[in-house]
């Protein structure tokens, strides 16, 4: 038996293979896997929009690159953006339709490749492996 290899590079491989699979897909919609990620963190918030501050937290992201994917997702229409009106320092950035309409047209790659990553596990392997990942996320954020 070889050494096992630690878990996280484990998790930092599928991290990769997921990500380069994903560009692979979304290069005909001209958008990056960190892009849609921004996408579906506004998609799925409450009111289709967050703040600057909590896209950062969200995608832990530098502010810098988290700046810069609102800009070009807003030059490419995908989201738009405004300042708060009292205060003039927050800046919001929301999902725009045409942003909308390409998460909804990821949604099949996405559900595709969740079918691929867990082929051969069965429910209760699915589930654990699930629970298990939610306490590595904790445990790396404590």
């Amino acid at each position: 038996m070889g050494k096992i290899k630690h878990v996280g590079l484990l998790i930092k491989q599928v991290h990769d293979a997921l990500g380069k699979v994903a560009n692979k897909e979304l290069k005909s919609r001209d958008v990056t896997f960190s892009q849609m990620q921004m996408l579906w963190a506004l998609k799925n918030s409450k009111s289709g929009t967050l703040s600057m501050k909590e896209l950062e937290k969200s995608l832990r992201l530098a502010q810098p690159t988290t700046l810069g994917l609102a800009k070009r997702l807003e030059e490419k229409g995908f989201v738009k953006s405004n300042f708060d009106s009292v205060d003039k320092r927050i800046k919001f950035i929301k999902i725009a339709a045409n942003g909308d309409k390409i998460c909804q047209k990821s949604q099949v790659h996405i559900d595709e490749t969740e079918k691929k990553l867990q082929k051969g596990l069965t429910k209760g392997e699915r589930m654990l492996l699930h629970e298990l990942l939610l306490k590595l996320c904790k445990n790396i954020e404590t």
